[in-house]
């Protein structure tokens, strides 16, 4: 096992791999699964900034806290008394005790018992915010406009409403990045058969044997780590680019792997 950090670089270390246990490599495939999904779990936590995306929902809001919107979270379900239609600087605001199929032509704020969805509509795109109450227990539109504060009523409700869609937005962040680590699990696994079975594909043509099925297994995974790393560490500075490269760099690493073991008068069939 103290050959593992120098696995990050060394082709020849990799291939030390194949006399490590079965659960050590099961640790490092999901040690791995978990570096590989790094860029995508940054990618949705800065998706965020959809929430500017979302014209005039300020002053929607604003709307809502002036004509004190008899709304109330309690239990992590809201319960409105909304008894017209009403259209806030644009944005339709509906609520009904469950999701129904509507069709949007409006923009769209949609309150239901358990969960808000925002919709806003620009010429054909459709901008969605979508959530639960989870993170915003206690709140009542029609306390905001009379809450004391230290600043202005206009930057109260600004503090209010960011408050509000930041709530939206990270209610189901932990579901969605259990989400991302399964398809990223169920996506490198696949992956992984893939390759393995290109590895037994070309030492089955090769006239010296030199690798077993499940010591090609072994290999690719530990050959993984280096590149999971690296992707995982640019997807501080750029996620969308680092979920590209991994890929790229793995498949480049795994031939020069393979390459190696063409190149090695040593066997890896035990």
């Amino acid at each position: 096992m103290k050959s593992i950090p120098l696995m990050f670089f060394s082709n020849k270390e990799v291939l030390k791999s194949t006399k490590f246990h079965i659960i050590a490599i099961i640790i490092i495939f999901l040690i791995n699964i978990s570096l590989i999904s790094t860029p995508n779990f940054f990618g949705r936590i800065n998706s965020v900034d959809i929430i500017t995306e979302l014209s005039d929902i300020e002053e929607a809001f604003e709307m809502i806290y002036e004509n004190e919107l008899d709304c109330v979270v309690e239990e992590k379900m809201m319960n409105c008394n909304i008894e017209e239609d009403l259209n806030y600087s644009g944005y339709d605001i509906l609520y009904t005790e469950s999701f129904e199929d509507i069709t949007l032509t409006n923009s769209t704020i949609y309150f239901t018992k358990e969960a808000v969805a925002i919709y806003y509509i620009e010429d054909e795109q459709i901008y969605t915010l979508v959530g639960n109450y989870s993170l915003l227990d206690g709140l009542d539109f029609k306390q905001v406009k009379t809450m004391d504060t230290d600043v202005s009523r206009e930057e109260h409700y600004d503090l209010a409403t960011d408050d509000i869609l930041s709530a939206v937005y990270y209610s189901t962040l932990d579901e969605n990045l259990v989400m991302i680590y399964m398809a990223q699990f169920v996506q490198v696994t696949l992956y992984t058969v893939v390759v393995a079975s290109l590895f037994m594909l070309m030492n089955y043509r090769a006239k010296i044997k030199r690798l077993s099925y499940i010591n090609s297994y072994k290999i690719i995974i530990s050959s993984m780590t280096g590149p999971a790393l690296l992707a995982a560490i640019i997807s501080l500075f750029n996620a969308g680019f680092a979920s590209m490269i991994f890929f790229i760099i793995y498949a480049i690493r795994a031939m020069f792997v393979y390459f190696k073991i063409l190149g090695s008068e040593q066997t890896y069939l035990d």
